[in-house]
């Protein structure tokens, strides 16, 4: 894909360098925002795994451990549906 820079013969080259140096940083931060959802979601995953592991009568059945085990499902609905579609 062509951009706006390529097109244009009179741009000093500073500014042509600063674009390219802005496009990398640009694609590295969706690259790192990528890797930090799948992070997320992977420790999520592990916490609901750790949570079923634990026989019932030792599991407490309130606090924020519970709360974030227990609605990561909608999380992880709403990033995939919303903000993983929109970088691709």
């Amino acid at each position: 894909m062509e951009s706006m820079i390529d097109k244009t013969a009179d741009v000093p080259a500073r500014l042509v360098d600063l674009a390219t140096a802005i496009d990398a940083e640009h694609r590295q931060a969706h690259a790192s925002f990528r890797a930090y959802v799948g992070h997320a979601l992977e420790a999520g995953r592990l916490l609901m795994a750790a949570k079923a592991a634990v026989p019932p009568a030792a599991a407490s059945t309130s606090g924020p451990a519970v709360d974030l085990a227990s609605s990561f499902p909608l999380a992880r609905a709403r990033v995939e549906a919303s903000t993983l579609s929109t970088l691709s």
